[in-house]
């Protein structure tokens, strides 16, 4: 059974390691494929646990140096591309899945206790498996959600005399890994300051030429002061703050690889060491002339430390969407209980929410955040969602609505039945997801990980070059003794242009380019309703030309309603019920919609719905008959037995191909109501056309809109619907869709065929929809948006979900997909451009012309390189979504095609 597996990582300091880590784990049997994050530090494996395991692989990670945590080890649930019941039935598992939870148990004096625990506990409906260790006092129960919660677990086992509750997180009070590492890098830079700054300030004074005969005496020979003085306080500096970078170096060269720590270390030991040897030379030859570098040494570890320690400052921000969507969780709930009449409390308490079950009802007071998803049952209010799914303007809420977890109660008090607990929240899958984007690896990172590859060996090559190239310039003296900086040889100025060249080159960042403007723009997009699964989808979504729209509840409301009902002349003996006993006459209108109603009520079509509720509503006396020998024909239509009449309802095609003979009245009629944009389904009675059926289903308001700014964007939208020509075209010319892109009659399994049409034209599509029926094309597509109120099936296929069912968010989740690749773009020039420029520049190319780089300012040029990589990405931060207004004050063109046109030119003009 193949498993996901979320690890916590820590000891990565480049795109070098985190790549050694997926080369290694990813060379493992039984790996399917492994994705390392450098900025969240976490990392993702996919496995066959009949391989491998978890623990196995986490080994595998220390025994190359780094440290590796278990965040989760789940098994994979997918929802492949397939209609109908048998995704239900999928969505319908993934709903289904275990949860565990341990508990503390008190109380217990022998093993009898802990068996009894198990042995009762275990017979609980909706427990899979229960383990008490005596030792330890814990208990592991794993049990259904839907079946039963922690709370009734805890009352089980405190009715047979124990004492359980949820066990204290020892945890809680300690700093995370990332607030460790802060916490070391900011005590290690405030120590290199301590001994560093001492050594910046006699720089100062050797160049000011102040007290110059006490920082140049010589102490013995040619050492002079300020060299003991620079070895002293260097030396801790080297191998205390600077261990660090050594064993990164260690790790990084066991394993046949190379990283930034290889690079830092090896500037500042060939600094450090050949200080140290001038030094003890100098001890034994009077005519030796000493120069030493530990001030380089140390000033390179310092800047090096304070440019990690900027730059872990600035990683840390780029997760604030996280931060600030945990926040929302709630603590506590109020739960209540009511009396048999379901209006008076008899009893109220507060609980915490990890104790909070299915179908509990919570009171929650005006101003009170929701503690977890529900529907409400007493009471209206209006609630601020604006956290969750970026809406402005509260929303109203009665009984019978749903609401979300983490959003706000306004106005007044609600009784709230709890539907949705734990990990099934929607605030939950909103972090989950957020989560899951931000650790995952857009398909351009390939490009820095194929370059951090190479990259060190490629500029440690570069140094030696640099060494050889300029020793024998100086050493022939083709460059005149006097342009040598004094108290420097031909090996010591030589050498300088060497580490320069090791120090300057940055390889973080190019690792940093792409995983820092992936986790700012899917954060981003969380704070404006929209849900990026992924660094794939958002890389993809840049180059989106073609947006294709579902017709029913993507592109119109949904709201299906009956506006239209004809009858038709049939034979009077067609049937019992007629309103007159001529040659033909109509069949009565009670009797016709109760055959309708009745045949309808078997079906799950929107369109059946919504003419089941037509006909409960309207039709006094009506009470539906159970249809037999049915059959259904997805798209087209459903006929059966109702009451001894045979009923078929559906589309003109679908009667034909069933022997019907339509009428030249039914065709005119069905023709003129199709014009309105209206659905119209046909019946027949006893193979007669008895009469027919219009339904409306209106525009969203954002829709034509929306289709103006897409156009805008030079991207092509169609519209794919199930409903027949007429109709289709008819919205398509209200909404703005031109003729040719509106693809009607389409059956649900044909509607991923036409996205692979339009692919194979070269075309980067987008789908757009909301049903189980969407999800095949939503898979198929480059990108598959979903409608946040739409199917759960839907939802799980599609890489983008607008979470306020706003068309408008389609343009917003293009264009924020453009910033983001644009910023990643900009990273990366600026991280190549960098080294490309950089790394001539320290290796003496300039120097002719009086411009060079010491080591230590090629240490902190190399540091702030990164700093600046991670505020690029920041500044995405400062993103505001496009402004599209749709206006009420328009008189609707006779072809709304205009009307899009009309759209264009006054919001150009805004």
């Amino acid at each position: 059974m193949a498993h996901t597996l979320q690890l916590r990582i820590g000891g990565m300091t480049c795109s070098s390691c985190s790549s050694m880590i997926e080369n290694v784990v990813g060379c493992e049997d039984g790996v399917k494929s492994v994705a390392i994050n450098l900025v969240t530090e976490k990392g993702t494996v996919q496995y066959h646990e009949d391989v491998t395991n978890a623990n196995a692989l986490v080994e595998v990670i220390e025994s190359i140096g780094f440290t590796a945590e278990i965040i989760s080890d789940e098994v994979e649930v997918t929802i492949e591309e397939e209609e109908g019941d048998e995704a239900v039935e999928k969505g319908r598992a993934a709903e289904e899945s275990e949860e565990s939870v341990t508990l503390a148990i008190g109380g217990m004096t022998c093993s009898s206790c802990s068996s009894m625990i198990e042995n009762v506990v275990g017979c609980e409906d909706g427990v899979k498996s229960i383990a008490v260790n005596l030792t330890t006092e814990r208990a592991k129960i794993v049990f259904m959600p839907h079946q039963i919660g922690i709370r009734q677990l805890i009352e089980t086992v405190n009715d047979l005399g124990f004492e359980a509750t949820l066990p204290k997180d020892q945890d809680s009070g300690k700093p995370s890994p990332r607030e460790i590492e802060l916490a070391d890098l900011k005590n290690k830079l405030q120590w290199s300051l301590i001994l560093v700054l001492p050594i910046i300030f006699l720089h100062f004074l050797m160049i000011l030429d102040l007290f110059s005969s006490v920082l140049m005496a010589q102490v013995y020979n040619t050492i002079r002061s300020t060299d003991v003085v620079f070895f002293i306080l260097d030396t801790p500096v080297q191998w205390w703050l600077g261990l660090r970078f050594f064993r990164g170096a260690y790790k990084s060269i066991a394993n046949g690889t190379g990283n930034m720590d290889v690079l830092v270390a090896l500037a500042t030991f060939l600094s450090y060491a050949y200080s140290l040897m001038a030094m003890v030379y100098g001890v034994y030859d009077k005519e030796f002339e000493v120069h030493t570098f530990f001030d380089t040494a140390a000033m390179l570890i310092m800047f090096i430390l304070l440019g990690k320690y900027m730059e872990s400052v600035a990683k840390g921000r780029t997760s604030d969407a996280i931060k600030q969507l945990m926040k929302l969780k709630s603590t506590n709930a109020t739960i209540i209980e009511l009396d048999d009449d379901g209006q008076s409390v008899k009893s109220e308490k507060v609980i915490p929410i990890e104790l909070l079950q299915h179908d509990d009802i919570m009171k929650v007071v005006a101003g009170e955040t929701i503690p977890t998803d529900g529907e409400v049952t007493h009471g209206k209010s209006s609630v601020d969602e604006a956290m969750i799914t970026g809406e402005s303007m509260p929303v109203s809420k009665t009984i019978g609505s749903a609401v979300i977890g983490g959003t706000i109660n306004m106005s007044s008090m609600i009784y709230v039945r709890a539907t949705k607990i734990g990990s099934e929240t929607g605030l939950a899958q909103i972090i989950r997801v957020v989560e899951d984007a931000q650790a995952g690896k857009a398909p351009i990172q390939r490009y820095a990980d194929v370059v951090s590859q190479y990259f060190v060996r490629t500029v440690v090559v570069l140094s030696l070059v640099t060494f050889i190239v300029w020793y024998p310039l100086c050493y022939s003296q083709i460059i005149p003794p006097e342009d040598v900086p004094d108290r420097h040889n031909c090996f010591q100025f030589a050498l300088l242009f060497g580490i320069s060249v090791v120090v300057i080159a940055c390889p973080c960042a190019l690792g940093l380019a792409t995983p820092t403007a992936v986790m700012v723009g899917t954060g981003i997009g969380a704070v404006n309703g929209i849900l990026i699964k992924g660094g794939p989808a958002l890389e993809k979504a840049h180059q989106i030309d073609c947006v294709v729209f579902d017709k029913t509840g993507t592109l119109t409301s949904g709201n299906l309603c009956v506006t239209n009902v004809e009858r038709f002349d049939v034979p009077a003996d067609l049937s019992s019920q007629v309103d007159s006993r001529g040659k033909s006459a109509k069949i009565q209108l009670l009797h016709f919609m109760n055959l309708v109603g009745s045949l309808e009520s078997a079906s799950e079509h929107p369109l059946g719905k919504a003419i089941c509720d037509y006909v409960r509503e309207h039709m006094d006396g009506t009470s539906f008959v159970t249809p037999t020998n049915l059959h259904v024909e997805i798209g087209k239509g459903i006929l059966g037995e109702v009451g001894g009449e045979h009923v078929m309802i559906g589309r003109r095609l679908f009667l034909s191909e069933n022997g019907v003979a339509l009428k030249a009245e039914s065709v005119s009629t069905e023709s003129m109501l199709e014009k309105q944009g209206k659905t119209v389904v046909l019946v027949a009675v006893n193979h007669h056309v008895a009469g027919l059926i219009g339904i409306s289903d209106t525009p969203k308001p954002e829709a034509a809109a929306t289709i103006a700014a897409l156009r805008r964007m030079d991207i092509e939208t169609h519209m794919i619907t199930g409903d027949n020509p007429r109709t289709a075209k008819a919205i398509g010319d209200i909404v703005g869709i031109r003729p040719e892109n509106v693809h009607a009659q389409v059956l649900p399994g044909e509607k991923a065929d036409r996205v692979r049409e339009l692919q194979e034209l070269g075309k980067v599509v987008a789908m757009v929809g909301d049903g189980i029926n969407d999800s095949p094309a939503l898979a198929v597509a480059d990108v598959g948006i979903a409608i946040g109120t739409g199917t759960d099936v839907a939802i799980e296929t599609a890489g983008m979900v607008l979470m306020k069912s706003d068309l408008r968010d389609v343009v917003t989740a293009i264009d924020l997909s453009k910033r983001t690749f644009n910023r990643i773009r900009l990273n990366f020039l600026w991280a190549s451009m960098y080294n490309i420029i950089g790394i001539p520049i320290a290796a003496g190319v300039l120097w002719p012309f009086g411009i060079s780089i010491q080591p230590a300012m090629a240490g902190l040029a190399m540091a702030m390189s990164s700093v600046s990589v991670v505020t690029s990405s920041l500044l995405l931060r400062l993103y505001r979504r496009p402004e599209i207004v749709v206006r009420d004050d328009f008189v609707l063109p006779s072809s709304a095609y205009e009307m899009t046109e009309v759209l264009l030119d006054t919001q150009g003009n805004e």
